[in-house]
């Protein structure tokens, strides 16, 4: 009996290990979380908190790094047709310019026939012309004179004469040549050019120029006045 009641005694005297939970459980019920289990918790929490934001700010940072990288691609692209396009224009300006000069030069070069060899040949089914000689003299006055002759046919049963068909201009060091109207002797050849033939009858014709000097080449350019109304040839030839 003492010993019963020693024991019981003994449950008695142990301190009440009962807790009340702060959620509001009843007495008896224990959580398992401590003050400093909460304190964890909040921490996690917080980091968590943390490591979200942080996401948060690097997939901004990565899209305004996209963006930036978007834009520079997109200007360099910009400028590298802004440069094909200008290299475009000049390669084709450069060549309509080497096309117009190059047809210029095939035009003249077929036009002009006898070309620099001190001749202008023409010869077409109604007309014919041929630049024989020229010849170096001096007016009345003693200013040296160029004579130059000519051979020139006309193929129609149109009467028709040099002068009439064909125009020739002359020019010295880039000077135009005035027609000598008073030779010391006058050759037969300068009023043929004004006599009409017909039927492919040759005649030889002549012109007189008065000089800038003796030395420097003569220019000759022949216009058409009756079929093409243009220039048909030019050629250059020396005197000396």
């Amino acid at each position: 009996m003492n010993d019963f009641n020693s024991r019981y005694r003994n449950i008695d005297d142990q301190p009440s290990t009962i807790r009340t939970n702060a959620s509001g459980y009843g007495p008896g019920y224990d959580m398992g979380y401590g003050d400093s289990d909460m304190d964890i918790m909040e921490q996690e929490n917080a980091q968590k908190k943390k490591q979200v934001a942080r996401a948060s700010q690097a997939r901004g940072t990565s899209r305004g790094r996209k963006s930036k990288r978007a834009m520079l691609i997109y200007s360099i692209i910009i400028a590298l047709e802004i440069v094909a396009l200008v290299v475009i224009w000049v390669m084709y300006f450069t060549y309509d310019s080497k096309l117009s000069k190059g047809g210029s030069n095939q035009a003249a070069a077929e036009s002009s026939e006898g070309g620099n060899s001190g001749n202008i040949n023409v010869e077409n089914e109604n007309f014919s012309l041929a630049c024989t000689k020229i010849s170096i003299t001096t007016d009345a006055t003693g200013n040296p004179v160029a004579v130059v002759y000519f051979t020139f046919a006309n193929k129609t049963e149109n009467p028709l004469s040099m002068s009439q068909v064909y125009n020739p201009t002359f020019k010295q060091a880039g000077m135009d040549l005035p027609t000598a109207t008073s030779l010391a002797e006058q050759p037969v050849e300068i009023s043929n050019k004004d006599m009409q033939v017909s039927n492919g009858q040759p005649i030889d014709c002549a012109y007189a120029v008065t000089l800038q000097d003796t030395t420097s080449e003569i220019s000759i350019t022949m216009h058409d006045n009756y079929e093409t109304f243009s220039d048909i040839g030019t050629t250059v030839v020396p005197i000396s």
